[in-house]
Parts: C-alpha cells; structure tokens; sequence
C-alpha cells in the first residue's frame, strides 16, 4: 500500500530482484513514479523528503495492504 502526496491510499505493485542485500530494507522509503496502469520509476528517498500527510499516513497505518 502506498500513499499520495495528499494522503490517499492507493495500492502499488513493483518487483526487485537480485541477491538478499539489493532488497529494500524495513523502514526504507521508497518513493514510486505511476501512471495508471504501470510503475515508471522507484528512488529511495529519507524520511524528511516524504510529504508530511503521506508520512502520517504510513505511520498511522502502515503499508501492508489488507
């Protein structure tokens, strides 16, 4: 589950390969360039670049879809 910049949900699907240290680690923030139909891009991003209502929603919620 990822989150807009104004806070709505919205579900994201991306896939990573490569060896155990290419993964994302927990608590990194990735931030996920998307049209409607296909992910255009993925940049790891610190916590201070993350818009303010999207990181209270992860903070609130979490990012695991149901």
């Amino acid at each position: 589950m990822g989150y807009t910049e104004q806070g709505e949900p919205c579900e994201v699907h991306f896939t990573r390969s490569g060896s155990a240290e290419d993964y994302y680690a927990p608590g990194t923030y990735i931030k996920i360039s998307m049209s409607k139909t296909i992910t255009l891009g993925v940049e790891v991003v610190e916590e201070p670049s993350v818009p303010q209502t999207a990181l209270e929603k992860i903070q609130e919620l979490g990012t695991k879809a149901d």
